[in-house]
């Protein structure tokens, strides 16, 4: 079965074609929001899994909100493969929040007989005042 090494949610990342080193610019785990619903800016959830040979697997993606609603963001199906690391990278372009408080992104490892959550990363949503407030 495949591991997760890591998961971090950022504003941007970078991969170097030559090294295949990855820059995260501005993580983030939290977003301020002076009205609800918000749009947020575009985000990208990168993730390395270390692979075992096990074949094919899928990655799903879903945003928890706050009173446990859940919503699907994406899959990436990934093939059986020849190397040991394999790079996974979500672009969550302008994700839809509706709720104040802690929302989650959950990633289920999909390949067994059900799914397996490897990793929950928070992602607070701040309702702050404006200017005019």
């Amino acid at each position: 079965m495949p591991r997760l090494v890591y998961a971090l949610l950022a504003n941007d990342l970078i991969v170097d074609r030559e090294s295949g080193s990855v820059s995260f610019i501005r993580a983030v785990e939290h977003a301020q929001v002076r009205t609800l619903p918000a749009r947020l800016p575009s985000l990208w959830l990168g993730s390395l899994w270390e692979l075992d040979g096990s074949g094919t697997f899928a990655v799903e993606l879903r945003l928890r909100a706050p009173s446990g609603g859940q919503t699907v963001l994406g899959r990436q199906d990934i093939p059986a493969a020849q190397s040991r690391l394999h790079r996974l990278n979500f672009h969550l372009g302008g994700l839809e929040l509706a709720e104040e408080g802690r929302h989650a992104l959950l990633l289920a490892l999909h390949g067994g007989e059900k799914p397996l959550k490897a990793a929950e990363l928070p992602l607070y949503v701040l309702k702050v005042a404006g200017k005019d407030s």
